[in-house]
């Protein structure tokens, strides 16, 4: 009995998510996506406020979205609450993974408030940054979160020579300051990086000087210029450049002065600076040489006229009327998945009315009359013409008995049958004479 209701008890401690499958992921996929949205929740709730979701929350499976993931806000009854969250079905594991992490983050967000600054590369920095942090300390303990994701971008893309306050969210370069705040996790804590996102706009701005002031505790170097580069180099506001002075001499003292913020770590034989600026500025770092007789042959003293700036951690919760942050887009694999099953009848006969479209074409006789006005020209002309005739005789010889050629015979007579007919009608005319005397 006390098993069960250990059992019983512990169950109404897990939170629930209500999935909505709208594009047929596998049941494998909404599983996998609800231990991640879990243990992400878990994890978060023993280092910081539990986040803030609103009674209905719910998240829902569709491909018809810009983003992998998106979240959504609204104010309730009791403050600002996360009230749904959307997720591709493509997306490979280990970043569906990550993207539990990065969404749940910014239901922190809304537990701590956000200092009256509303959406901004803060936002994405911070659900990143804090992502990245527990992919590597807390789920896979192995790896170092500065080369992980997309915070390692900020040294590759040497990030901090650049204004995070011109990188519009959801722009890329809002989730590669993401170092920014996992720094805070790794440094301090993730609860001391939370409450730094929830600053008002100027103390969040004092919190970046500081980390771009100390870059030799960030477990990655930036690049360091020479200190004669330095000098006259232009720096942008909100951002850093980084310079190394060598070679050391013992028994002297070295001061390091600007017009701009600088700080300075020593190592055996050079002296590391960094110099932050708060607006558009040239830098002009110098540097003042004393010797020193009383200073061991081994000791090498360094000073600097502008010293670190504290890191604030004050909470301001300010409401915000409607809040919408997206995760970053990213290479995917094509998963299919599904949630629930939802059966619909269907009739086996249907009946569709087909409409045909016919292109007729129509040929109509139409009577024309037409007026012609023509001249004639009568034109009489007699020519002679000799047409030539050309007859062609075909002459047959036929051979009769007793070797003469029976058109011999018939030409003879023929001939004197002609003869004859002369004289006889001579004769006929005598009669005639004869007859009229």
């Amino acid at each position: 009995m006390r098993a069960l209701a250990l059992a019983v008890l512990l169950s109404t401690t897990v939170l629930a998510f209500t999935i909505i499958n709208s594009c047929g992921a596998s049941q494998d996929y909404v599983d996998a996506l609800d231990s991640y949205l879990q243990e992400a929740y878990d994890m978060y709730t023993q280092d910081v406020k539990t986040p803030a979701l609103c009674p209905d929350f719910h998240v829902v499976l569709r491909n018809d979205i810009q983003y992998p993931a998106v979240t959504y806000s609204r104010i309730g009854p009791f403050g600002v609450c996360v009230y749904k969250m959307e997720f591709r079905c493509d997306i490979s594991r280990a970043w569906l993974q990550h993207l539990a992490f990065h969404e749940m983050a910014h239901a922190l967000q809304n537990a701590v408030g956000d200092g009256g600054k509303g959406y901004g590369w803060w936002s994405e920095a911070h659900a990143e940054g804090l992502a990245s942090y527990y992919m590597v300390t807390r789920v896979y303990q192995v790896g170092q979160w500065q080369r992980y994701g997309w915070v390692q971008d900020f040294w590759d893309k040497r990030l901090y020579r650049r204004d995070p306050w011109r990188c519009e969210a959801p722009d890329l370069c809002a989730y590669q300051y993401g170092a920014f705040f996992a720094w805070l996790a790794w440094r301090y804590s993730p609860f001391n990086a939370t409450l730094t996102y929830a600053l008002p706009a100027d103390r969040l701005r004092r919190a970046y000087w500081n980390f771009l002031l100390s870059p030799w505790s960030w477990g990655r170097d930036p690049t360091y210029l020479d200190f004669d580069e330095c000098v006259g180099a232009q720096v942008s506001p909100n951002s850093a450049l980084y310079c190394t002075y060598s070679p050391v001499l013992p028994n002297r003292v070295y001061i390091f002065s600007s017009s701009i913020f600088i700080n300075a770590t020593g190592l055996s034989d050079r002296v590391l600076l960094a110099l932050v600026a708060t607006k558009a500025t040239t830098a002009d770092p110098s540097v003042t040489l004393s010797y020193c007789p009383e200073c061991s042959p081994t000791t090498v003293t360094h000073t600097v006229t502008t010293t670190q700036i504290a890191t604030y951690t004050t909470t301001v919760m300010v409401p915000v009327t409607y809040t919408t942050t997206v995760a970053v887009p990213m290479t995917t694999t094509v998963t299919k998945t599904e949630t629930y099953t939802v059966t619909i009848p269907i009739t086996t006969t249907v009946t569709v009315p087909i409409t045909y479209t016919a292109t007729y074409t129509t040929t109509v006789a139409i009577p024309t009359t037409v007026t012609t006005t023509a001249h004639i020209d009568v034109v009489t002309k007699t020519e002679t013409v000799t047409v030539p005739v050309t007859s062609t005789v075909t002459a047959t010889t036929t051979v009769a008995e007793g070797g003469v050629s029976a058109t011999v015979l018939i030409i003879a007579m023929v001939v004197a049958l002609l003869i004859g007919c002369y004289f006889c009608g001579r004769a006929a005319k005598t009669d005639l004479k004869t007859q009229e005397l």
